[in-house]
């Protein structure tokens, strides 16, 4: 629907450019929509500068300074000599078709390092969890059975309060907090500690 949309603006315009070029007369000269300069037209106040004369400097008279006695510019009376004349619809198509092919294949390359970046994300993502789980070692976690001698209440949770002093306490069957509370005693062991047995 886009696409159809801009191919009938750019007719449009080249129809539209064509009929005011074919329009132009009292006193300017008129001349076809085939885009051709005209054979009336010339400068106000002298016959002789018309759009041939244009055409021999078209840069400094192709401005909207030069014109006829009817305020027709040179640039509009003479299309040919100006080389103003619009596009035809077979022209304004081609490029048209030229720029959307052009932005289609910008969009595919872009869509192709969206791609691409995607995956190098998830890549790293994979590094850094793996290299999160070397640094981290082996699956560790606190006993929710272990408390301190017969007080119930002195459990894991209680040792990282005070990991310091309470990682040396002991449980009633002589257990060690730091080997019950390995998280709250910072006494997880490392991926190196482990192989080094095996």
């Amino acid at each position: 629907m886009k696409r159809n949309a801009l191919l009938l603006f750019a007719l449009a315009v080249v129809a539209k450019a064509g009929s005011e070029s074919g329009a132009v007369s009292a006193g300017g000269g008129s001349f076809d929509s085939a885009c051709a300069d005209s054979e009336t037209w010339h400068k106000k106040g002298d016959d002789k500068k018309n759009c041939a004369w244009v055409g021999e400097k078209k840069v400094k008279r192709c401005t909207g300074k030069v014109k006829s006695k009817g305020g027709v510019t040179a640039s509009v009376a003479c299309p040919v000599a100006c080389n103003t004349c619009p596009a035809t619809c077979e022209e304004a198509k081609q490029d048209l078709e030229e720029t959307l092919a052009e932005e289609k294949q910008i969009c595919a390359e872009e869509k192709q390092i969206c791609a691409e970046e995607k995956q190098t994300c998830a890549e790293e993502k994979q590094t850094c969890a793996e290299e999160k789980a070397a640094l981290e070692g082996p699956s560790c976690a606190d006993s929710t059975t272990w408390h301190q001698g017969k007080k119930k209440s002195k459990t894991c949770e209680w040792v990282g309060e005070a990991p310091a002093n309470r990682c040396k306490m002991k449980s009633k069957s002589k257990v060690l907090a730091s080997d019950a509370c390995p998280v709250a005693c910072d006494a997880c062991p490392t991926w190196a500690e482990v192989t080094e047995d095996l």
